[in-house]
């Protein structure tokens, strides 16, 4: 192993792939995630520090139309990109 140390907020696990349990042992189903109590709003993670800790955290219906307008304003620039390019 050499002597380099990791980046910021990386940790290395130095057990075998194979010795960790890849599946949780108890699950939610949808009614017991949302009952339970979780913060929505900004916030900052401070062990990730106050700019790069920036947070949102939305319910799941906001986020997935944060998600869907996030995609449809990429796919509309680059729709207005390529066709800004052909009229060149």
């Amino acid at each position: 192993m050499s002597d380099t140390k990791p980046l910021p907020g990386l940790r290395i696990d130095p057990s075998p792939l194979d010795a960790r349990v890849s599946a949780p042992t108890t699950t939610m189903d949808s009614s017991e995630a949302q009952a339970a109590d979780i913060y929505t709003g900004l916030w900052i993670n401070w062990s990730r520090g106050a700019v790069f800790g920036g947070t949102l955290t939305l319910p799941r219906a906001d986020a997935n139309n944060l998600i869907a307008f996030v995609a449809f304003f990429i796919a509309w620039g680059l729709l207005a990109r390529h066709l800004n390019s052909l009229m060149i």
